[in-house]
C-alpha cells in the first residue's frame, strides 16, 4: 500500500519530488539521500558535487515542504583526505541536519571507486573511532526522534512474529524501511503478516 523514495540524489531531489510526496497519500513521506560527506575537499575527492552548507540547505527545504518526512543517509569516515578537520566538519553536519536514520561505514578501497588513486591511508583503527563517534551522536538524535512518537496512534505493516521472541509482532512504520531501520515491536493485538493496522506507541528505543 506504499510507495517509497529508497534513493533520492542530491541533484535529483526538486520541489516537484516533494510536493508529489506532500499531496498524494500513496507515497511515503522517506527519502533516503546518500550524501557519503560534507566537507568540500573530500566530496571533491569523491567526485561528487555539493557541500555540507547545500545539503542543509535541502535537508531543510524538504522538512518545510513534507513536516512528516523521515530522512536517511549513509555517510563515510575514513576517505583519503578526511583529516580531523574534515572529520569534524562532519560530525558538526550529523548534529545539525538531525538525521531520523544514518548509516556510518569505514572507508574501503576498491579498484573501481572514484578516488581510488589516493590510496587507502587512514587507518582501520582511526576510521572505527570516527564512525562510532559519529554513531553515538546519531543515537542520541535517533531516539529523540523516536520518543516524539510516543503516545501517537500511527499507520504500520505487520510483518509477523518477532524471530528473537514469538511473544512479540514484528512491523514498521512509513518511516521505518525494510532491513535498513529499526523495526516495530508490536506486543498487544493479532492482526496477519502484511496487514495494516493502527498502533499506539508506548515506549521508544534509539533504534526500535
Amino acid at each position: 500500500p506504499w510507495i517509497r523514495f529508497l534513493y533520492a540524489y542530491p541533484a535529483t531531489l526538486d520541489e516537484g519530488l516533494l510536493d508529489l510526496m506532500a499531496s498524494a497519500p500513496r507515497f511515503v513521506p522517506y527519502l533516503d539521500i546518500p550524501l557519503q560527506h560534507s566537507s568540500r575537499r573530500v566530496l571533491k575527492a569523491m567526485k561528487r558535487g555539493g557541500d555540507g552548507r547545500s545539503y542543509l540547505g535541502l535537508i531543510h527545504r524538504a522538512r518545510a515542504t513534507v513536516p512528516s518526512i523521515a530522512l536517511r543517509s549513509t555517510l563515510i569516515v575514513g576517505f583519503p583526505g578526511e583529516g580531523e578537520q574534515e572529520f569534524e566538519e562532519l560530525l558538526e553536519f550529523v548534529l545539525q541536519a538531525r538525521f531520523d536514520h544514518l548509516g556510518v561505514f569505514g572507508y574501503s578501497w576498491q579498484e573501481e571507486n572514484p578516488g581510488a588513486e589516493l590510496g587507502d591511508p587512514v587507518p582501520v583503527e582511526l576510521k572505527a573511532e570516527r564512525r562510532d563517534r559519529i554513531l553515538a551522536a546519531q543515537q542520541s538524535i535517533s531516539l529523540e526522534h523516536n520518543r516524539a512518537l510516543v503516545g501517537r496512534t500511527v499507520p504500520a505493516i505487520v510483518a509477523g512474529p518477532l524471530r528473537e521472541m514469538e511473544l512479540l509482532t514484528e512491523g514498521r512504520l512509513q518511516r521505518q524501511a525494510p532491513e535498513i531501520d529499526g523495526r516495530l515491536l508490536i506486543n498487544d493485538g493479532s492482526a496477519a503478516a502484511g496487514s495494516l493496522v493502527e498502533v499506539e506507541v508506548t515506549e521508544a528505543h534509539p533504534y526500535d
